[in-house]
C-alpha cells in the first residue's frame, strides 16, 4: 500500500504571517484520532487526517463505501483533542443513487 503524505506522523514547524509581514513561530499538532463509523449497526473504525476520515486499507474503504450505498443510517463518534465527545448521525436516502451517477461519469466499476 503506497503511504500517503497524512500517515507521516509528527509536528510540523513554520510561521504564522499577519497582514501587517509579523512572524510568529507556530507548531502544528497532526490530528490523526480514530473514530467510529456505524451503518446500520455494523462499526468500522476510520482514522482523520487533515479534513477526512479514511479507512485503513482499500478492502476496508471498499467495504464501507458498499455499506454506505445500501444502508439507510450512517452514524459517526469522534473525541477531539479536547476531549469534547461528538456524534453526527446521516440518513443514508439517496446515498447509492448518487454514489452510482458518480461511478458512471467517472468509469468507475466495483
Amino acid at each position: 500500500m503506497q503511504r500517503l503524505d497524512f500517515d507521516k506522523k509528527g509536528k510540523q514547524y513554520g510561521s504564522n504571517v499577519s497582514f501587517s509581514q509579523r512572524h510568529t513561530k507556530k507548531v502544528w499538532k497532526p490530528n490523526l484520532q480514530a473514530k467510529t463509523l456505524t451503518i446500520d449497526g455494523k462499526k468500522y473504525e476510520l482514522f482523520t487526517a487533515k479534513q477526512g476520515a479514511w479507512a485503513k486499507d482499500a478492502e476496508t474503504d471498499k467495504t464501507v463505501a458498499i455499506a454506505l450505498s445500501k444502508g439507510k443510517q450512517a452514524v459517526i463518534k469522534a473525541v477531539s483533542e479536547r476531549n469534547n465527545a461528538s456524534t453526527d448521525t446521516y440518513s443514508l436516502d439517496g446515498f447509492g443513487e448518487a454514489l452510482a451517477l458518480i461511478d458512471k461519469a467517472c468509469n468507475v466499476k466495483h
